[in-house]
């Protein structure tokens, strides 16, 4: 468990990304990376005020 995005592309194979005790995606560093899901860009992105618009 991480809160640090580069952290988990670099050691792992799978990555599951959860908001508000739910899972958004699962997928590995490069699926994840490339997600076009709203709600995992938010978190790419840094940009957590999204994650509220999109509740």
């Amino acid at each position: 468990i991480t809160h640090d995005i580069d952290s988990a592309y670099r050691i792992s194979d799978r990555i599951a990304m959860l908001y508000d005790g739910r899972v958004l995606q699962v997928g590995t560093p490069e699926e994840i990376r490339s997600s076009e899901n709203p709600r995992v860009r938010a978190f790419i992105e840094g940009k957590p005020e999204l994650l509220e618009d999109l509740k």
